[in-house]
């Protein structure tokens, strides 16, 4: 078990300042700026808490964090880190915003037995409310571990972010 503490002790680093570094910037906002900092949870395969950050104020582009817990196959931890492009155009809506979602990633697959890397594709759909910092969000994604062994691992989930 010790040859893993290095790992987790890198991840457990690499999420501490994420969040560190994004409640210095929600907090150094005004309170007239558009909300691009989102806190969640997601459930499905895997089920856990999520984390979006829009890289502009105007959409388009987002970085997801997801941290998790799979009761599935080998009792695994995840955590995963995408880009994701937002089509806001697609699908025309009345209210609020309703854009589908592409993008690539990395996903880390671990437990006391194994530890996975591999390359996901994000695909989904999500709705921003328009008169609530809040979006939910279903997303498909096809993972390609390929350390140490090349296998596949589809993860599929439902969930829902606030905007701070």
């Amino acid at each position: 078990m010790k040859k893993y503490s290095k790992k987790y002790s890198l991840i457990f680093l690499v999420i501490t300042f994420f969040i560190i570094f994004n409640y210095q910037i929600v907090f150094a906002k005004s309170k007239s700026e558009p909300k691009i900092f989102g806190l969640g949870i997601f459930l499905g395969q895997p089920s856990g808490i999520t984390a979006k950050y829009w890289l502009s104020s105007k959409g388009g582009n987002a970085l997801e964090f997801n941290l998790a817990y799979s009761i599935m196959k080998n009792n695994y931890f995840y955590f995963s880190a995408s880009y994701l492009i937002h089509f806001f155009d697609i699908i025309p809506t009345s209210e609020g915003q309703a854009p589908l979602i592409l993008g690539i990633g990395i996903s880390f697959q671990f437990n006391p037995n194994i530890f996975y890397t591999g390359i996901k594709i994000p695909l989904g759909i999500s709705y921003i409310f328009s008169n609530a910092p809040i979006d939910i969000f279903f997303e498909v994604a096809p993972v390609l571990l390929i350390f140490p062994e090349t296998t596949f691992s589809p993860e599929i989930f439902l969930g829902i972010r606030y905007y701070f």
